[in-house]
């Protein structure tokens, strides 16, 4: 599955856990005026036994509800996938052919980006996010500052040229060190 297929993917979940919250809390609101037609008929024996039902119901919704919000924050918590796009720039080094060797990149940003991110809190657990507001913009700044110098450290022709940082499909950030 690609990384848009899983992005979207979640964000369908995340829809579907919306939706089952609403009907859970639209079930209840039917149940409670459901019980209370049957109730104006009935003795006060019956109000107590419809009342008590009333009680389970909700707290069973509540149940309901708490889960599918707890659910809701994991998917959210760790399933906010980004996918970060690197643009190089430079020429091919006459020794490798390459501006700059892939699989060195990716072991960069495996250990300098994903390992710190990845499953993380930005806000609590990333130490270079400390103190700063956790969005797409900050947050490709930061990768910016770890990235470029060590990219131009181990290369004697490529330097970063862009980072482009995709949330949503409706959210992106494209930084070029400016």
């Amino acid at each position: 599955m690609s990384d848009r297929e899983f992005v979207e993917s979640e964000t369908k979940q995340l829809s579907i856990l919306e939706e089952e919250k609403k009907s859970i809390e639209i079930t209840l609101q039917a149940y409670e005026k459901s019980i209370s037609a049957k109730v104006d008929a009935k003795s006060e024996t019956q109000l107590t036994y419809y009342r008590g039902e009333i009680a389970r119901a909700e707290a069973k919704c509540k149940e309901d509800i708490a889960r599918a919000e707890a659910k809701f924050e994991e998917y959210r918590r760790y399933c906010n996938t980004q996918i970060s796009i690197l643009t190089g720039k430079g020429h091919p080094d006459p020794e490798t052919g390459f501006v700059y060797d892939l699989k060195q990149l990716g072991d960069l940003i495996k250990k300098e980006i994903i390992d710190q991110v990845d499953h993380k809190n930005l806000n609590l657990d990333v130490p270079f996010m400390k103190d700063k507001l956790a969005s797409c913009e900050v947050l490709v700044m930061e990768f910016w500052n770890i990235l470029a110098p060590k990219i131009t450290s181990t290369s004697t022709t490529a330097i970063l040229h862009k980072i482009h940082l995709i949330e949503t499909n409706k959210n992106s950030v494209e930084y070029f060190g400016e």
